[in-house]
Parts: structure tokens; C-alpha cells; sequence
């Protein structure tokens, strides 16, 4: 009786992987196809129906406070921080929003 190791990945993984790193690659960090982006077609001096403009600014309100808490602990730890290796990340909290039937804390009878 002989016995083998079971492939990690099958060829259908592997082949999904493959295809998701490729779109990744030529994904550019605005969503936009970079083939396509890159193009001479692309280029504003050259008509060819479409163009790319930009949008903004917007409030990413989660890298906002990401980076807040960054200079909070700056300033908390002092002259030169050393950040090597620390990180932050940010989480949702819901609390939901009162109802407009319901006192709220600055309501008194």
C-alpha cells in the first residue's frame, strides 16, 4: 500500500488565482483597467470618445481617524517615535442613531 500528499491548491484554484492576480496587476489604485488607461486613447490630446477626469475631494472618514490615532500616539510617545513595525488599524463601531420619540441624554422632565 503507498500512500501521497494531497495537492494544496487543484488546477481550478490555482487557474482563480493566477486570473486574480493579473486583474490586480493591471488594476490601477482608482479602479480604473490600466491597459486601457495607459492607452494613447486615454490621452485627453487625442479625441477618442472618452476621457478620464477627476473627482473629489472626498473624506475616506476611516483613514481619517486611522491617521489621527497615528499623531495622537506620536505626540503621546514623544520627540522621534520609532514606528518601525507598528501599525493601525480601524474598525466600525455601530451604535445606532436614537429615535426621534425617545428622550435623549440632554432631554430632563
Amino acid at each position: 500500500m503507498s500512500s501521497w500528499t494531497e495537492p494544496e491548491w487543484d488546477d481550478e484554484s490555482r487557474e482563480l488565482l493566477i486570473a486574480e492576480d493579473m486583474v490586480s496587476r493591471l488594476t490601477g489604485q482608482n479602479g480604473e483597467w490600466m491597459p486601457e488607461a495607459t492607452s494613447e486613447d486615454a490621452n485627453p490630446n487625442n479625441y477618442s470618445g472618452y476621457r478620464y477626469v477627476a473627482d473629489g475631494p472626498h473624506t475616506n472618514w476611516a483613514e481619517k481617524a486611522r491617521l489621527q490615532a497615528i499623531e495622537m500616539y506620536k505626540k503621546a510617545v514623544g520627540d522621534d517615535p520609532d514606528l518601525s513595525g507598528l501599525y493601525w488599524t480601524v474598525k466600525k463601531i455601530d451604535w445606532g442613531m436614537p429615535s426621534l420619540s425617545e428622550p435623549g441624554p440632554d432631554d430632563s422632565d
